[in-house]
């Protein structure tokens, strides 16, 4: 199990639907909060409390295996891909409805067996970043997504350690 001396993880795998391969530069969890803040209330001898009305998080990554399939996941697509050879992927003419997704983030300790999954039970892509290819560096796929309640298990995500 994690404790307090043994923190820190590494070696994380991404998964949506199946491993996604080699990722660069880690997993990036960023949460949005949105928060009520009321003032000026005549009448009350304190400030009312504020509240937070509203929680997100994004997840970032990005993909160094530029397959047909992660092309798919980057662009979010439901197009098929055309066995080949040669293997295509049409881009474009697709729905407008951003697929909602299971995705699970699994990293394990540094010379351990302790096992740390981060299960974000709905997620939608949100704009992909710059594909770039270049003669020296592998290309990589930037790739967004932003949680959605998922009123089947009441969470947004949840984080356990084995």
């Amino acid at each position: 199990m994690a404790t307090a001396a043994n923190i820190v993880f590494g070696g994380v795998a991404v998964t949506i639907g199946s491993d996604l391969g080699y990722i660069k530069d880690g997993v990036t969890i960023t949460p949005s909060f949105e928060i009520y803040k009321p003032s000026g209330i005549e009448g009350l001898m304190t400030a009312p409390k504020s509240r937070r009305i509203s929680e997100e998080y994004t997840v970032t990554f990005n993909l160094i295996e530029p397959t047909l399939a992660n092309i798919r996941l980057w662009i979010d697509s439901t197009n098929t891909i055309t066995a080949g050879p040669p293997a295509t992927l049409e881009v474009g003419a697709d729905s407008a409805t951003p697929n909602e997704q299971v995705l699970v983030v699994t990293s394990i300790e540094p010379g351990g067996t302790d096992v740390r999954t981060i299960t974000f039970h709905k997620v939608v892509a949100e704009g992909a970043g710059e594909w770039k290819l270049t003669d020296f560096e592998e290309g990589t796929l930037p790739c967004s997504f932003v949680t959605l309640y998922d009123v089947t298990t009441d969470e947004l995500f949840l984080v356990s350690d084995a």
